[in-house]
């Protein structure tokens, strides 16, 4: 049986797409955005069509940061996929 309330602890990937307001640090737009791409072991409920609607949605609903998100993407080895699949699912529509 799950639980309601999970936490996910993972390493920070250097240069991460981060603000701070306050003391308070928490993570860009387009660092969930590659987060979710890159760990859809951990996110699976986000494959297929729901990566398609988030991603739309992001685009659709908030100024993103390409060159910041593809470049925390190529710091996680992902950077050709992502834009792969940005271009043939969300971009061409």
């Amino acid at each position: 049986m799950g639980e309601q309330d999970v936490v996910v602890v993972k390493p920070l990937i250097s240069r991460a797409p981060l603000k701070k307001v306050g003391q308070i640090v928490f993570p860009e737009l387009e660092k969930i955005l590659v987060d979710i791409f890159c760990d859809q072991h951990q996110f699976y409920i986000y494959g297929g069509q729901e990566m398609i609607y988030v991603f739309e949605n992001a685009f659709n609903h908030y100024h993103i940061n390409f060159s910041s998100m593809y470049a925390y993407a190529a710091r996680r080895g992902k950077k050709v996929l992502l834009k792969e699949f940005i271009e043939e699912n969300v971009l061409n529509e």
